[in-house]
């Protein structure tokens, strides 16, 4: 099996923080849906203990504010949701991050960022993992890598 990558990226920054959790929501379904336990997503809390992402997508979004201890440059984000499956279980085969910044803050990065990355001990249809990202959310640019362009990353 390959590793899969996809990349996406939209100029627009997010509007509000509540108009982030349906498209999110949406994406960690959708996922879900690919496959067994070793989809189901997982994620920090701001007490690092370890939750199942479904259900609580939404305290994701409202806690993703990045702490920049020497200030944030304008080419940094401001928000950041990662969401992993079972690192106990799956060591982490599967990795999704977000990162954004909100209407009204000085940045030069892309509005809003997707990195997914599958390993190579999940069995997964690229164009499948595609159509799912592309989903939710409308990207300016999104695409895949497949194989060792993938694992290089």
């Amino acid at each position: 099996m390959s590793a899969v990558l996809i990349l996406g990226r939209r100029a627009q920054p997010v509007d509000s923080l509540e108009g982030l959790v349906g498209p999110l929501e949406e994406l960690v379904q959708a996922i879900e849906a690919m496959g067994g336990a070793a989809f189901r997503l997982y994620g920090l809390s701001p007490a690092h203990h370890l939750h199942e992402a479904r259900g609580k997508v939404e305290a994701f979004v409202m806690t993703s504010e990045i702490e920049w201890n020497f200030g944030r440059e304008p080419s940094d984000p401001t928000q950041e949701v990662i969401l992993t499956n079972h690192p106990d279980r799956f060591g982490r085969s599967l990795f999704l991050s977000l990162q954004f910044y909100l209407v009204g803050q000085e940045a030069i990065c892309p509005g809003i960022s997707v990195e997914m990355a599958f390993g190579t001990d999940l069995a997964v249809d690229p164009w499948e993992a595609l159509q799912v990202v592309s989903t939710p959310i409308d990207w300016d640019d999104l695409m895949v890598l497949v194989g060792s362009d993938a694992a290089e990353l």
